[in-house]
């Protein structure tokens, strides 16, 4: 909350450049003695050529009635507006285009600006060649394929692909789990690309510089949640019971992950010690901030939701949240930003209608849906549920996941424990499997890849026959823990 937008430069002219946003500032031309904040190495800039400004909490831009004028992903900014009206709110990938030419072709001179919600200090552009033709280009927001020339059957699970026809370069969408944008609309099939069209997939951009295409992976990758366990263990009568050991794992931002394990393959545990209450020896990391090193700033970043509900039954729905929000939300905000949130909360968790009833007069998911919703209410970068779903039918199981997925879309990591994990599977990015070592008696990682790479892997068709393959023997299972370990460990160090 509260962080700054950033806006993306690239002009034929210069390379690429990030300025922050301030609530308003003035876009122009760059030349010695220019009033404007922002400088556009562009001939077809005036002066003073737009102004970003703050309505709503939301940026909006406006022409300033220059010349040239702006594109707007790809549509003149006031060919659909009147003068007085001269202006367009931005959403997160948006395109903005300063140019003398109609849509169909660019100048070498023009400029493109992309609107970003957040602001980050390091990002790191690269690029490969396309000089080419005959390749295709599979491009996604895994860093290991960025234009990497690879086989059919090594892709990963969600890309696009780059391919010449003779005449331009096409992008084709391929099961895109976000959808491939150009310009800020979204392709359908394919579509053909021009001289600095810009690319989104997910979060990563890509621009077309003639031969070459850029890329700043970093900005999908850098919010990402590093987890290096090397043990977690208690003392018993002066014994050191190991329950936790070699844990390593990447959460990348916008992720949604399921942990399965069977009894006592130390899921909570793991809950317990990535979130920092209960630290392992080792590191976990989010945003490249140690969590176990400055606890007492990050633990503000992390929502736990356990399986049992802890509300006052004689509160109401409403009253419940806001007496959250007083205690979580920063002390420095107003009563009405307060009073929006909690209305933001209620719609998201579908407890309107609710929100003037009695806790105590909840339906079990309803109070569920309560429980994660006080949560929520800090706006919390990482978000961990136990067993959420526990007790709930399949449709409001399905409906309080999907609220889920929804959070995880705003740019959240959200990490679920469940015992019911087929019915909602498909809501799911990634897949953690802990398993109880027969030989050891200790949690170990069987296994962390998407659901498609996790039903491969242990050669089942479902997630609760990946379980029965893990757990042990007395306990309904196939007692086969201790060879998908060995698997998985192999597998990793390939």
């Amino acid at each position: 909350m509260g962080q700054k937008a950033k806006l993306i430069i690239c002009s034929g002219q210069s390379g690429i450049e990030q300025y922050p946003l301030a609530e308003t500032v003035y876009l122009g031309r760059k030349e010695e003695g220019s009033p404007a904040e922002i400088q556009i190495d562009c001939p077809f800039a005036a002066e003073l050529h737009g102004k970003l400004l703050k309505e709503e909490g939301r940026f909006v831009y406006k022409d300033l009635g220059t010349k040239y004028g702006t594109y707007y992903n790809d549509e003149k900014v006031g060919s659909r507006f009147t003068d007085d009206d001269n202006h367009v709110k931005l959403e997160d990938g948006d395109v903005l285009r300063i140019d003398d030419t109609q849509f169909g072709t660019v100048d070498a001179q023009a400029a493109i600006l992309i609107y970003r919600d957040k602001f980050e200090e390091e990002t790191e552009w690269r690029s490969f060649s396309l000089e080419d033709r005959q390749r295709n280009y599979y491009l996604s927001c895994r860093e290991e394929s960025e234009g990497e020339e690879v086989a059919e059957t090594e892709l990963p699970e969600h890309y696009a692909v780059m391919r010449y026809d003779g005449n331009h370069w096409r992008v084709e969408e391929h099961n895109t789990k976000y959808g491939v944008y150009v310009n800020g609309g979204q392709v359908k099939g394919s579509c053909t690309l021009k001289f600095l069209d810009v690319v989104r997939i997910g979060e990563t951009l890509f621009l077309l510089q003639g031969d070459r295409l850029c890329y700043n992976h970093h900005e999908a990758s850098k919010h990402k949640l590093v987890i290096h366990i090397e043990e977690r263990s208690v003392w018993n009568l002066f014994r050191k019971r190991l329950l936790l050991k070699d844990i390593d794992l990447t959460i990348r931002p916008k992720e949604m992950v399921m942990v399965l394990g069977g009894s006592g393959a130390g899921k909570t545990t793991f809950f317990n010690a990535v979130m920092g209450y209960e630290k392992a020896q080792g590191s976990v990391s989010k945003d490249g901030v140690d969590i176990y090193k400055n606890y007492d700033s990050m633990k503000y970043e992390i929502g736990y939701v356990p399986q049992q509900d802890w509300l006052r039954m004689e509160d109401t729905v409403k009253d419940t949240l806001a007496n959250a929000a007083e205690l979580k939300l920063p002390v420095d905000i107003s009563e009405e930003e307060r009073r929006q949130r909690v209305e933001e909360v209620l719609e998201l968790f579908g407890l309107e209608r609710e929100s003037e009833s009695l806790v105590g007069k909840l339906s079990g998911g309803q109070r569920k849906r309560l429980s994660i919703a006080v949560e929520y209410i800090a706006d919390p970068g990482l978000f961990f549920l136990d067993e959420p779903d526990s007790g709930l039918d399949g449709v409001m199981a399905r409906h309080l996941m999907e609220s889920l997925r929804q959070i995880a879309d705003q740019d959240k990591t959200v990490l679920v424990i469940t015992h019911s994990p087929d019915r909602v599977i498909d809501l799911f990015d990634r897949v953690i499997v802990l398993a109880k070592g027969n030989e050891d008696n200790i949690g170990h990682l069987a296994f962390y890849g998407t659901p498609h790479e996790a039903r491969t892997f242990f050669e089942v068709n479902t997630m609760e026959e990946v379980i029965l393959k893990i757990n042990r023997t007395d306990e309904g299972g196939e007692g086969m823990a201790d060879y998908y370990i060995k698997k998985y460990k192999e597998l990793e160090e390939k």
